[in-house]
């Protein structure tokens, strides 16, 4: 154990989702300067990452607090914790399925806030650190046939502001990251294949943005962050 933490590089960041998408792509960029886990459910890409890993699911909490226990054991820390974790809906309601529904609410709203509640008293007990809660545009607007995505964004919002009202104090940073639509395969595995995203941004663009929240010195706090393509 004492032989990783004098091997750290940069910070310990701790990613959901970070087996594909954007999720992905910002260990990729951080885990340049800083020591990177990644989170998924499934191992295969996990190992593709080749970065440290573990298999969590974020609505199992017995699973992701054993996980959580792991990675401080071995580290000794964990500055910045990323709920990038997340799932996708659209169609009128009543078209939409009462399982995926579920599911939408249970990685979307209930995963986050279980891996929140699982990494605080690790931060308390360091006296600091940083989550980044990975929202969307669609947790401060809203638009038709979205209503279920849309609601579990802003039940995030609205989590990601109320934490940090309650953390601050305490030195723990709570930040909210609402990007605009993103070219990732998000659509095409909730089946939209044909989505047109001409005008979203570039996945590592969206990733840099939160390698920017990342980087800011350790008396900052970014309460939220938001951007999208300047045509979409």
């Amino acid at each position: 154990m004492e032989n990783t933490r004098n091997a750290l590089l940069g910070k310990v960041i701790v990613i959901t989702g970070g087996s594909d998408g954007l999720g992905l792509e910002t260990a990729k960029i951080l885990s340049e300067e800083n020591t990177v886990i990644v989170l998924g459910r499934n191992e295969e890409r996990l190992k593709a990452t080749k970065l440290d890993y573990y298999i969590c699911d974020v609505t199992k909490p017995i699973q992701a607090e054993e996980t959580i226990a792991k990675i401080y054991s071995k580290y000794g820390k964990i500055d910045c914790f990323i709920n990038n974790a997340g799932t996708w809906i659209v169609g009128k309601l009543e078209d939409n399925s009462f399982d995926k529904i579920s599911e939408v609410i249970d990685i979307n709203v209930k995963g986050v806030i279980n891996m929140t509640k699982i990494i605080v008293p690790y931060m308390k007990k360091q006296g600091n650190g940083l989550i980044i809660n990975v929202d969307s545009t669609a947790g401060v607007n809203w638009k038709s046939e979205y209503s279920v995505y849309t609601s579990s964004k802003w039940a995030i919002t609205g989590f990601t502001k109320a934490m940090q009202s309650e953390l601050l104090p305490q030195g723990i940073r709570v930040e909210g990251y609402y990007p605009g639509t993103i070219k990732t395969r998000l659509f095409a595995k909730n089946g939209l294949p044909d989505k047109d995203l001409t005008n979203a941004l570039e996945i590592n663009t969206a990733a840099k943005a939160i390698k920017f929240m990342v980087d800011q010195d350790d008396n900052v706090v970014i309460m939220e962050l938001g951007i999208k393509h300047m045509y979409n």
